[in-house]
């Protein structure tokens, strides 16, 4: 092998190894801001605070095919746990992004990143009440659906799809830990006429969530030269 072609066999060896794959996880916390019109507006729900409309609580993976390309997967959970009259109840919006990712390290420490991800978003209310009351009934009626008589534990779901886009700042700590944060907007095309709830169609609350800033704060393990 001639000196050019070791070069070049060389160069091509190096692009393979630093592009073999490098799997990370992640814990994250973050901030949003969506209009929970529906939930403020309801007679019966407690009125949402900062913590319950605002904060989202989060995990995700990634997987590095390329030397600088990702793709993984990331949950973002907005909670809220209380009481609708003396009847306990959980509220839960998850946003779930299945990302791809580029970035960029002008220094060794120091990476600049770009994110685009359709998402696959989902709500949950779930009540436990007594065989005897009507509460769900209420709760119902209060989104405008029309009167019914329910008597029993049970929960309200919808999905919907939608995508995000955001730009991050990674420090690398270690080879094995790194910070990050991240902004960016998420778009939401949510319908409150899709809630399904005892295999009936039925209407949910408002809710805003179109064109919503984010921002997360996030710990990675695992990550490697």
């Amino acid at each position: 092998m001639h000196g050019k072609e070791k070069l070049v066999f060389g160069i091509i060896m190096v692009g393979i190894l630093s592009a073999q794959p490098k799997i990370s996880a992640h814990l994250e916390m973050g901030l949003y801001s969506p209009e929970l019109t529906g939930f403020k507006n309801s007679s019966l729900f407690p009125t949402p605070t900062s913590v319950t409309e605002n904060i989202l609580i989060g995990y995700g993976v990634s997987y590095q095919f390329y030397p600088n390309v990702r793709v993984g997967y990331a949950s973002h959970n907005s909670f809220e746990i209380g009481n609708i009259n003396t009847f306990p109840f959980t509220r839960t919006l998850t946003y779930r992004e299945f990302s791809i990712e580029s970035f960029y390290r002008p220094w060794k420490r120091i990476e600049f990143n770009f994110t685009l991800s359709p998402m696959y978003n989902s709500g949950t209310i779930s009540m436990t009440t007594d065989a005897t009351d009507q509460e769900w009934d209420n709760l119902l009626s209060d989104f405008g659906n029309p009167s019914s008589i329910v008597s029993r534990s049970d929960q309200m779901t919808t999905t919907w799809f939608g995508f995000t886009s955001s730009i991050g700042l990674r420090y690398h700590l270690f080879t094995w830990m790194s910070l990050e944060s991240k902004i960016g907007f998420m778009e939401n095309y949510y319908d409150e006429t899709k809630w399904t709830f005892q295999g009936d169609t039925v209407t949910g609350p408002v809710l805003n969530l179109s064109n919503v800033p984010m921002i997360t704060m996030r710990i990675i393990f695992g990550w490697g030269k």
